[in-house]
């Protein structure tokens, strides 16, 4: 006998099909499959707003509360309707920011962050950075220009770790993917549509710094003050202690939504 399916529910989260007999056949996955282990997750997709509006909190669609916002409203970003796949994109220019309030990853051992985005200047900038302020980064950024990974201790130390190719600017949209591992060397590693980047050094936790502990993160910027970046951003999540799993349907999920490679 043929099954008869039902459609259950339909949104930006699932898509959840019945066998007519109420049996469960399918769940599509996305971030937010992942349950707890889904840090934050920023997506133009879930705010609600009008083409050209400014983005003053951007929701936290993980459940974790942790919103990224700016009361300053020349630092806004905008909301950018139908930018890529047919999805928007939050635009950030000029010294656009976000905050978040402090982000607990101390006992964090394993993460990955997935960002979809691509520069709109050829500026350099941070897409992000999680660290305890500008003046003395302990944890990481990510360099739009150039799109790499930077740790380090003490800014005038000059302790830096850089990983990343040292790519031009372009104007494409791509999907960057940073994996942490402290268990293991090296400790960072960054792809960018799936594929590994090659590393100008290994990244190691240094003697003075330590990637995690419970700062907030800042989109944009460097510390909200500086290092800004000119670029669309289109969504970005992190997962923590992912599987291999995880990160196939991560990947496919993120590819499903914006066809970028």
């Amino acid at each position: 006998m043929a099954l008869q399916y039902v459609l259950l529910e339909t949104g930006t989260d699932a898509i959840v099909l019945e066998d007519g007999a109420g049996g469960l056949l399918q769940e599509e996955f996305t971030p937010a499959s992942l349950g707890t282990r889904l840090k934050w997750w920023y997506r133009a997709a879930a705010l609600n707003l009008a083409d050209g509006s400014a983005v003053a909190s951007w929701t936290d669609s993980s459940g974790n509360a942790s919103a990224a916002a700016n009361a300053t409203t020349t630092a806004q970003p905008a909301y950018i309707a139908n930018q890529l796949n047919g999805k928007p994109v939050v635009r950030f220019a000029t010294d656009d920011a976000l905050q978040t309030g402090a982000i607990d990853l101390s006992a964090v051992q394993k993460m990955s962050i997935f960002t979809v985005y691509k520069q709109t200047a050829a500026t350099g900038g941070m897409v992000y950075e999680y660290s305890s302020n500008y003046n003395n980064l302990n944890q990481f950024h990510l360099f739009a220009k150039a799109d790499y990974l930077q740790e380090g201790g003490s800014r005038a130390g000059g302790l830096y770790s850089v990983y990343g190719t040292g790519q031009t600017y372009n104007t494409a949209f791509k999907c960057n993917r940073v994996d942490f591992d402290l268990t293991a060397a090296p400790n960072a590693r960054i792809y960018t549509n799936n594929a590994l980047d090659s590393p100008a050094t290994v990244l190691e936790q240094n003697g003075t710094g330590a990637f995690f502990g419970s700062y907030p993160l800042y989109i944009g910027a460097r510390a909200a003050s500086t290092s800004f970046a000119n670029m669309d951003l289109a969504e970005m999540f992190a997962v923590i202690n992912p599987t291999a799993q995880d990160i196939i349907d991560c990947q496919n999920y993120l590819n499903s939504e914006y066809a970028l490679y």
